[in-house]
């Protein structure tokens, strides 16, 4: 197999490395502190057809969260008893406050993502509009829907193209 592209992906706490070859895409990846993962996806299991959606980080809502439980303390002791008493959780509150709204917008903006389907409508290849080649994102997946037309049309292939316009049309 031959590699014809390559593409880096790096979002907050995730990279993922994408390698075209010949008949399939190659994906090594890590999420911080969760998983190591390496896979691969056939081009002929993939429909050369994509969709796009705009995902803000999951992680968004929990510095939101933290933000706000942040606010609610300092608010609880900003009038209370005495100075002393509730210094360090005043400063606690800060210190969170200042975190929440840290992680809040360093994963606030939305990526774009590219999703392949295989025949069956499920989503089972996606790649994020994010990190060093985010300009290249474009020309990668433009490389894997030509690989994929070229399977699909050379005289070895396992796709039967009569069978697949049928189950669009929804005969069985």
């Amino acid at each position: 197999m031959s590699q014809i592209a390559q593409y880096r992906e790096r979002r907050f706490g995730t990279r993922r490395d994408f390698v075209l070859f010949d008949d399939a895409v190659s994906i090594r990846g890590k999420t911080f502190l969760l998983s190591e993962f390496d896979s691969t996806v056939p081009l002929q299991a993939l429909v050369p057809t994509t969709s796009r959606a705009k995902i803000r980080n999951p992680t968004f809502l929990g510095g939101l969260a933290l933000f706000l439980f942040a606010v609610t303390l300092i608010s609880m002791f900003w009038g209370g008893p005495g100075p002393k008493q509730n210094l360090p959780i005043f400063v606690l509150g800060c210190l969170l406050t200042l975190l929440g709204l840290l992680l809040g917008f360093a994963i606030f903006r939305k990526i774009e993502f590219v999703q392949f389907q295989n025949e069956a409508g499920l989503m089972v290849l996606d790649i994020a509009r994010v990190g060093p080649d985010a300009s290249r994102l474009d020309d990668f997946v433009s490389a894997i829907v030509g690989r994929i037309h070229q399977l699909r049309m050379s005289p070895n292939s396992t796709v039967d193209p009569d069978a697949r316009k049928s189950r669009a049309r929804g005969s069985p």
